[in-house]
């Protein structure tokens, strides 16, 4: 077929050895547990501030701490890199922010809140039904025909 078919069919035909047990060339990385807790801690940081620095939800740190969940796959291997190095982490996220989102990270929650609502625009009352918007136009012509 070609060379591609024959990449892809070798893979698979190694995926299913290896499925099965058999011993193989593959590679596999497996991350060691993290105790987040004791991460967060030894970090001196918030759950709020831990999770805001390396973009997890504070709900899911909450869930990790109390062992209800533990951290999979990409969670788990960066929360191994953090672990190992925290401040070239935290480093290289701050290289990566746009100019835009650190100035808005850098407010203070009130002060963003209030930019929000201070941007945010007139809520416009639209008519529930045809007749409410036909009663309007009525009373409308009505007051204009009093004057």
């Amino acid at each position: 077929m070609g060379k591609a078919f024959d990449s892809i069919a070798r893979g698979l035909n190694e995926a299913i050895a290896h499925g099965k047990g058999a011993k193989i060339a593959v590679k596999s990385y497996t991350p060691e547990d993290v105790d987040v807790s004791a991460l967060r801690r030894r970090m001196g940081v918030t759950q709020e501030q831990f999770a805001g620095r390396f973009g997890f939800s504070v709900a899911t740190l909450r869930h990790w701490e109390r062992g209800d969940r533990s951290p999979q796959g990409a969670a788990l291997a960066f929360l191994n890199v953090i672990k190992r190095a925290p401040d070239a982490v935290a480093t290289a996220l701050n290289a990566a922010m746009k100019p835009a989102a650190k100035r808005v990270a850098a407010r203070p929650v009130a002060k963003r809140a209030a930019a929000k609502h201070a941007t945010a625009k007139p809520v416009v009352k639209r008519a529930a039904s045809k007749q409410a918007v036909k009663r309007v136009s009525e009373d409308k012509q009505h007051t204009q025909l009093q004057n």
